[in-house]
C-alpha cells in the first residue's frame, strides 16, 4: 500500500487538520529546497519585510507536470451560483473550452508556468461566500486529466495565502482574460462568433502590477497640514504640528486644554490622521469626527477599547461586567462613550483601539500624543490638523489611477481595481459590489462611498 498522504488526508502530525491545511508547505519546502515566502492575510497586512514583499509574486522553479505540447484541451468555468447544485446544473457559470491548437499561447504559459496540474483538487470554502464564486479549470494531457475546483477565490486568498494557491489564482487571471465572454465549442468558436458580430473586441487584457512597489509607496504617503496647508509626511506631521498649530491660535478668546490624537489604520499605512479635541469633550465627540471623516455607511455601532474597558456607541445593550473571571483574568469592563476623555484616555504614548461595525470590521488604532492649552477658537469640539493625501491605486487593465474598487475582491490587488475606462471590463459576477476609490481605510467595504 501506498504511504502517501492525499492533500485532505488527516495531517500525520495528529493536529486533527488536513494535510493541505497543515503540513503540507512545510513538507513541500524541504523538498524544494527554495527559500519560501510569507504574505500575512492579504495585500491590506503591511507588517512584512522589504525582501519578502519583493518576492510575493514570484514563481518557484519546479519542472512542470505538463509540457506545452502535451495539452490538447483546456476547459474554464467560471461564475457566481447560489448554491453547488447550480454548479452542477450548469446555472450561474459560464464556460470557455479551448481544443489544441486553438488554445490561447497565453493560457499554455500560464498553466506550464506555474505548474498548476499537480494541485488537482479543491481549494478554498465553499461556504465562505454568499453567492459562491466559482472558477474550476480542467486540463487535459494524452496521458491524464487535472481538475483544479476554486471557491471564493478572493476570500480564499486572505485565509489561506499559500503558495500554491497564489499560483492557481494566476493562472485564474490568464485564464479570465483570454476568455472573450462566449459559450465556444472548443474548436475555436470563440473566434468565429466574434467574426459573425463584427469582430466583437475581447476583454483587455491586465497590466503588470508591482504590488511590493505599492505597498512601499503607501508607507510613505504624505499628507496635508489642515492649519496652514504645507505638504508633511507621516513622520514628519507631529513636528510640524507641534510649531504650527500654537502659532495659528488667536491672540485672545478662552483658553481650552486640547488633545492632539494620532489615528492609523492598521495594515493600510497609506491612511493615517492627526487630529486635536477638547479634553472635556465625551468619547462620543471623538466617534463621531471618526465617523464623518472616514467610516460612517449604515449606521453601525462602534466601541472604544483602552485597557480593559471598552466604550461602547449609543444602541448597545450594556452588560457592564466587572471584577475577575476564572484562573485570575480581568474581565472586560463595559461603558458607554458618554465617558470624558480627561479620564477615559489612556497615558500620552499609549495605543488604544477603535472598531467600527461589528460585522465588516474597520479597526482603527489611536494614539494620544501630547496635551496643550491654547486658544483654537473651536466651533465644534474637535478639528483636523492632518491627513494624508488620497493613495494611488492603479486599474487592473491599465495601470492608471483606478476610480473604482470591488468589494468582492478586494483581497486581489491585482485585479479589484479599475478605471471608469475600463468599468465594464471587471468581470467578477458582482456588479453591486463596485464602489468609489476613496480616501478612507473603510475604502470598498460595507457600502462606504464617502468622498471626503
Amino acid at each position: 500500500m501506498s504511504s502517501k498522504i492525499g492533500r485532505n488526508d488527516p495531517c500525520r502530525c495528529g493536529s486533527g487538520k488536513k494535510y493541505k491545511r497543515c503540513c503540507l508547505d512545510a513538507d513541500a519546502a524541504a523538498a524544494r529546497a527554495p527559500q519560501e515566502v510569507s504574505l500575512k492575510d492579504s495585500m491590506f497586512d503591511l507588517d512584512v519585510e522589504a525582501d519578502d514583499e519583493d518576492d510575493y509574486f514570484e514563481v518557484e522553479d519546479e519542472a512542470p507536470p505538463f509540457d506545452a505540447g502535451e495539452i490538447v484541451r483546456v476547459c474554464y468555468t467560471r461564475g457566481m451560483v447560489g448554491k453547488l447544485s447550480d454548479l452542477r446544473a450548469g446555472r450561474g457559470v459560464r464556460v470557455t473550452e479551448w481544443n489544441a491548437p486553438h488554445i490561447p499561447p497565453a493560457v499554455l504559459d500560464s498553466i506550464v508556468r506555474e505548474g498548476v496540474a499537480v494541485f488537482a483538487g479543491e481549494w478554498g470554502d465553499p461556504k465562505a461566500g454568499d453567492p459562491i464564486q466559482v472558477d474550476i479549470i480542467d486540463i487535459e494531457s494524452e496521458r491524464d486529466v487535472v481538475t483544479i475546483q476554486v471557491f471564493n477565490r478572493a476570500i480564499s486568498l486572505i485565509h489561506d495565502s499559500t503558495t500554491e494557491l497564489r499560483r492557481i489564482l494566476r493562472v485564474c487571471g490568464v485564464l479570465e482574460s483570454s476568455d472573450g465572454g462566449q459559450l465556444t465549442d472548443g474548436a475555436g468558436a470563440t473566434a468565429a462568433a466574434a467574426d459573425s458580430v463584427g469582430q466583437a473586441a475581447l476583454p483587455p487584457s491586465p497590466v503588470a502590477i508591482d504590488v511590493s512597489a505599492i505597498l512601499k509607496a503607501h508607507r510613505r504617503q504624505g499628507g496635508t497640514c489642515a492649519v496652514c496647508g504645507e505638504a508633511v509626511t507621516r513622520q514628519g506631521a507631529r513636528k510640524h504640528l507641534t510649531a504650527c498649530v500654537p502659532a495659528h491660535d488667536l491672540a485672545a478668546g478662552p483658553e481650552q486644554r486640547l488633545v492632539h490624537v494620532r489615528a492609523t489604520a492598521p495594515g493600510l499605512a497609506a491612511y493615517w490622521l492627526d487630529l486635536e479635541i477638547r479634553a472635556d469633550a465625551r468619547l462620543d465627540a471623538l466617534d463621531s469626527f471618526l465617523r464623518r471623516i472616514w467610516l460612517e455607511c449604515c449606521g453601525h455601532l462602534s466601541a472604544f477599547a483602552v485597557g480593559t474597558v471598552k466604550y461602547f456607541s449609543s444602541g448597545y445593550d450594556l452588560g457592564f461586567d466587572a471584577g475577575f473571571g476564572s484562573l485570575g483574568r480581568q474581565r472586560i469592563v463595559e461603558r458607554s462613550m458618554s465617558a470624558r476623555l480627561a479620564t477615559a484616555l489612556p497615558p500620552f504614548g499609549e495605543r488604544f483601539e477603535y472598531e467600527y461595525d461589528f460585522g465588516s470590521t474597520t479597526a482603527l488604532q489611536l494614539t494620544a500624543v501630547a496635551e496643550r492649552i491654547g486658544r483654537p477658537g473651536l466651533r465644534s469640539l474637535a478639528r483636523l490638523l492632518a491627513r494624508n493625501t488620497a493613495p494611488v491605486w492603479p486599474c487592473a487593465f491599465c495601470g492608471q489611477p483606478a476610480t473604482s474598487v470591488c468589494s468582492y475582491c478586494l483581497g486581489d490587488p491585482v485585479s479589484a481595481f479599475t478605471c471608469d475606462a475600463h468599468l465594464g471590463d471587471h468581470d467578477c459576477g458582482e456588479v453591486s459590489g463596485l464602489l468609489p476609490v476613496v480616501n478612507s481605510p473603510r475604502m470598498g467595504v460595507c457600502g462606504y462611498c464617502d468622498k471626503t
